[in-house]
């Protein structure tokens, strides 16, 4: 099925997945909407250098979705512009942050400079990681945690409340 372009897998009952499969074949998008999610390796996230349009992990029926990083993935490794969506759910940590060990938060437009990650119907947890955020103009801050302008406020911790 070398030609297939679009995968949609929503509403599998899907719990896990091998890492690296997005970057295995030519899908250029994946929809795994409404599945059972505990976590998801950055590698199933993250597809550097490879054109891909975008990756739904929206309305998890799991609401916290862990977010592991196995193969050590690391942003210098490539150029990052596919669209993530996350709407409706809460991963931890941030996909950006826990693939970007090592990088100044300023550089990392350089490995990302495209692409939205979209957390539409979520809070931030603001907490250490989340603060090198705000080194970033606010424009880019808004693409790599795309919300509606009435969700960006702090849950946790109640100290930013």
């Amino acid at each position: 099925m070398d030609k297939l372009r679009v995968l949609d897998l929503s509403f599998s009952r899907i719990k896990t997945m091998d890492l690296n499969i997005l970057t295995s074949n030519g899908v250029l998008n994946y929809n795994f909407e409404f599945n059972e999610f505990h976590g998801i390796d950055t590698s199933n996230i993250l597809a550097p250098n490879n054109t891909m349009y975008g990756v739904v992990y929206r309305n998890n029926k799991v609401q916290y979705i862990e977010v592991t990083n196995n193969l050590n993935y690391k942003l210098e490794t490539g150029t990052i512009c596919n669209d993530v969506d996350f709407s409706g759910v809460f991963t931890s940590p941030n996909v950006l942050i826990g693939a970007s060990i090592g990088i100044d938060m300023i550089h990392i437009l350089k490995h990302v400079p495209c692409g939205t990650y979209i957390y539409k119907g979520y809070w931030f947890n603001c907490d250490c990681e989340f603060v090198e955020f705000f080194e970033l103009p606010f424009s880019d801050i808004m693409r790599v945690n795309y919300k509606a302008l009435s969700e960006y406020y702090c849950q946790i911790p109640n100290e930013f409340i």
